[in-house]
């Protein structure tokens, strides 16, 4: 016998977005579980490019304080601390 393949949870929403959550769902012609699916996807996906812009700016931010320019610049960095 399958077992389910899907979690039934529980939320609390204010009215206003319930309301906002069943109109979208609605215009989309999704139901609600489908559109919060979605929702997540996207949120996901927000997060995953934020921390992408965050990690590159930490590049850019490494690559100043050690003078880093080029590629070449690099593996000048790794010989002198591997000592080559």
């Amino acid at each position: 016998m399958l077992g389910r393949t899907t979690k039934v949870m529980t939320i609390s929403l204010p009215p206003e977005t319930a309301e906002t959550v069943a109109r979208l769902a609605s215009e989309e012609k999704v139901n609600k579980s489908q559109l919060i699916r979605e929702a997540v996807d996207v949120y996901k996906q927000m997060k995953a490019e934020r921390e992408w812009q965050e990690l590159r700016a930490l590049g850019r931010a490494t690559a100043k304080k050690y003078g880093i320019k080029t590629d070449k610049d690099i593996e000048r960095i790794i010989h002198e601390v591997r000592g080559v």
